[in-house]
């Protein structure tokens, strides 16, 4: 056997993996994206509960806020939540791209470069949503009983070191484009 032979054997191997592991990562996402419709449709009916999980923890509601700052507190509390569904969305594409073998493609760099703005500005949104969140649903508080929140979970890490490996690599892909773009037109 050649060892030209042996490379198109180990190509297609890792071909196929890739293929593999993204149809399962493309079912991942749509489900993680369902999931987060219909926490998104849940909040509709129960605000209370995705107000709380966008605050990260209960607090002290000793008189219910006005119908205004409840609202306000909502429309916060669902910018990452929507955020994170249109993430899903576009990883879904990404892994549709990777498992139909679109790897050196500017679509993949593209999703790339999208899931790294996604990721960064759900990290950001999670952060700076948190404080007006928790201010607007203890405004009708006594004085002294209102909650200031602020703070950064490992979540909002995550998010944002993730968002910047994909935007790394979004980076390499182009160039990886470029460069087989290249080789191609010697051919």
């Amino acid at each position: 056997m050649s060892s030209g032979q042996d490379h198109q054997e180990a190509a297609a191997l890792c071909r196929s993996r890739i293929s593999r592991i993204a149809t399962f990562a493309g079912w991942a996402s749509a489900l993680a994206a369902m999931a987060a419709g219909g926490f998104l449709a849940y909040g509709l009916f129960e605000p209370d509960h995705l107000i709380i999980a966008a605050i990260g923890a209960p607090v002290g509601i000793l008189v219910p806020p006005s119908a205004a700052a409840k609202a306000v507190a909502l429309v916060l509390a669902a910018v990452p939540a929507l955020a994170f569904l249109a993430a899903m969305l576009e990883a879904r594409r990404l892994f549709k791209l990777l498992s139909d073998g679109d790897v050196f493609v500017a679509a993949t760099a593209r999703s790339l470069t999208m899931l790294g703005g996604y990721a960064n500005f759900i990290a950001a949104a999670g952060v700076a949503a948190r404080t007006p969140i928790a201010l607007l649903v203890t405004s009708a508080n006594p004085a002294g009983q209102r909650a200031l929140v602020i703070g950064v979970g490992s979540g909002e890490v995550a998010s944002f070191i993730a968002g910047l490996l994909f935007l790394s690599f979004a980076l390499v892909m182009r160039e990886a484009n470029s460069l087989a773009e290249e080789n191609r037109s010697f051919v």
